[in-house]
């Protein structure tokens, strides 16, 4: 016969409890990536994924619309030159749309040998406006300081419920 000692049993008894779950979540800020370029898209969905993004990749601005009206985003990545011919007016509208989107940043990518395209961005208010962004480019540093700026405006993301 052996003798059972207090803290034999407390240790047998706490194998058998469930594990304690963590008060900490996981924070999920949403990112739109508007792009008709597949390895542009690509690359900002692993920049923004690898940096604590849910990144949502929408080829059309229709798509990306469509999305926002579901979805509160905390940043959006808009692609200037990669559209499908005959769709730079409906881009660009969508991007004016996006930059009177309370608390996003806006990160526009356009054309190098565009000032006046850059000059219109600014003055949308754009977080960023990025010239000759192709799939090449390092796009993670971008996302993480997004993330930061963004965690600093939004301590409590509202995740991907739908807007009302």
């Amino acid at each position: 016969m052996s003798i059972a000692y207090p803290e034999q049993t407390a240790l047998a008894n706490a194998s058998l409890l469930p594990a304690k779950r963590s008060d900490v979540q996981a924070t999920v800020y949403e990112c739109l990536v508007v792009s008709d370029s597949e390895a542009l898209q690509q690359s900002f969905r692993f920049a923004a994924g690898e940096n604590g993004w849910e990144p949502c990749v929408c080829r059309t601005a229709d798509e990306a619309a469509a999305a926002v009206r579901r979805i509160r985003f905390h940043l959006a990545m808009v692609d200037l030159v990669n559209q499908a011919k005959g769709t730079t007016a409906e881009v660009k509208q969508l991007t004016e749309q996006l930059a009177r989107e309370s608390g996003m940043l806006l990160m526009v990518c356009g054309h190098e040998e565009d000032p006046l395209e850059e000059i219109w961005a600014r003055q949308l208010g754009s977080w960023l406006y990025l010239a000759g962004v192709d799939e090449t480019c390092d796009l993670s540093l971008l996302c993480r300081e997004a993330r930061q700026v963004t965690e600093k405006l939004h301590p409590e993301p509202s995740g991907p419920a739908a807007l009302t």
